[in-house]
C-alpha cells in the first residue's frame, strides 16, 4: 500500500510540475508575441517590397517583385495622395497616409483630407483604418508594434489655439489610445512633436558610434577600441543594425546644406572587418530599411530621385527604380 501511495504521489509531482512548465511556456510565449521589435530583429529577405511612387498620373503605392526583377503600380485612388508609407521594424507590418492636397498657404503648412490606410502584406491587400481629417503638419513612426501619430490642426473654437493630437494603433488597424493637447500659440509658440530619442549603441551594447566635430568614428566598447569610419559635416540622423549585428547603416542630414555639400549621406559600415563599405550622397534625407542581405534606400540626384537596392553582404548595387515623377521609400522626396 505505502509503495502504491509513493507511486502515486510521485505521478502527482510529475503532472503538477509539467502543468507549471506549460503555464509558464505559454506566458512567455504571450510575452514574446507583445514585447517591443528591436532594430537587429533578423529580417528574412522578402520576395517583394512596397514603395511609393509617380508614373503617370496619381502618386501611389508600387510592389517590387525580386524574382521577376519587375514592378508596377499596387495601389492608388483618385483624389488621393499617398504622403507616408512606413514598415514596421521587422518588415511585417504597414501602415500608409493619404492626402487630397498638401503645401503652404498664405506661410502655412496644411494637409487637407488625411487618411489612414492598413496594408496587410502577406495577404497583398489593402484596408482603410481611418479619417483623420485636416492638419498642418504630421510625424508618424512605429515603437515596436505599435504605430503612431502626431499631427498639428486648428481648433475650430478659439482662432489662437492650436491642437495636437496623438494616436496610436495596433498592428491590425484598431486605435489603442488618442489624446488631444491644446496650445495658445500666440503665448507659448507653436507646438513641437514628441520625437524618441536614438541610441547610438547595438541593441547588445557591445559597440556603438561617436561623432566628433566633423569625424564619426565606431567603438567596440568591450575593447574600447575606436576606428575612423568617415568625416561628416551633418548630424547623425538613423542607425540601423542588422541581425548578427555584422553592419550598420548610418545616414546623416543636414537642413543647412548648399548646392556644394550633400542634404543626406548613406553608410553602409562592415563591423567585422571595421571598414566602410559603401557611402551614398543625396539631395534630400534618405530614407532606408534593411533586410538579411538587402539595403534598400531613397536617393534624390540633380532632382531626380530613386529607389535603390543594395546587397551589402556582397558590396553589389543590384537595382535602381526610377519613375517619371518620382519615387521614394517612404514618399516621394
Amino acid at each position: 500500500m505505502n509503495k502504491h501511495l509513493v507511486i502515486a504521489f510521485f505521478l502527482f509531482i510529475c503532472f503538477f510540475f509539467s502543468i507549471i512548465s506549460c503555464t509558464e511556456e505559454a506566458a512567455e510565449s504571450k510575452r514574446k508575441i507583445f514585447e517591443s521589435v528591436r532594430d537587429t530583429t533578423v529580417i528574412k529577405d522578402p520576395g517583394y517590397f512596397f514603395f511609393v511612387g509617380n508614373g503617370g498620373t496619381y502618386t501611389g503605392i508600387y510592389k517590387y517583385d525580386f524574382t521577376n526583377d519587375s514592378y508596377g503600380i499596387f495601389w492608388s485612388a483618385r483624389n488621393e495622395i499617398v504622403v507616408k508609407l512606413l514598415y514596421s521594424n521587422d518588415l511585417q507590418y504597414i501602415y500608409f497616409l493619404t492626402a487630397r492636397s498638401f503645401g503652404i498657404r498664405n506661410g502655412i503648412s496644411y494637409i487637407s483630407n488625411l487618411k489612414l490606410y492598413r496594408l496587410i502584406t502577406d495577404k497583398s491587400l489593402v484596408e482603410f483604418v481611418a479619417d483623420i481629417g485636416d492638419a498642418i503638419q504630421i510625424y508618424t513612426y512605429w515603437e515596436g508594434i505599435d504605430f503612431r501619430i502626431q499631427f498639428t490642426s486648428f481648433d475650430l473654437r478659439v482662432a489662437t489655439y492650436i491642437n495636437r493630437t496623438n494616436q496610436i494603433y495596433s498592428p491590425f488597424g484598431k486605435l489603442i489610445q488618442q489624446t488631444v493637447n491644446v496650445f495658445d500659440f500666440i503665448k507659448n509658440g507653436y507646438p513641437g512633436f514628441e520625437i524618441p530619442g536614438r541610441s547610438s549603441k547595438s541593441p547588445s551594447g557591445r559597440s556603438g558610434f561617436i561623432q566628433k566635430e566633423d569625424s564619426l568614428f565606431f567603438e567596440s566598447i568591450p575593447s574600447k577600441k575606436r576606428y575612423f569610419v568617415d568625416t561628416v559635416k551633418a548630424s547623425i540622423n538613423k542607425i540601423v543594425w542588422n541581425g548578427n549585428e555584422h553592419y550598420a547603416f548610418i545616414s546623416t542630414s543636414s537642413e543647412n546644406a548648399n548646392e556644394n555639400e550633400a542634404g543626406s549621406v548613406l553608410i553602409a559600415y562592415n563591423i567585422v572587418d571595421n571598414k566602410l563599405e559603401h557611402e551614398w550622397t543625396s539631395e534630400a534625407k534618405i530614407n532606408f530599411f534593411n533586410t538579411e542581405t538587402y539595403l534598400i534606400f531613397d536617393l534624390v540626384n540633380e532632382g531626380k530621385s530613386s529607389v535603390n537596392i543594395y546587397n551589402y553582404k556582397k558590396a553589389i548595387d543590384l537595382k535602381k527604380v526610377t519613375l517619371r515623377n518620382g519615387c521614394g521609400v517612404t514618399g516621394i522626396p
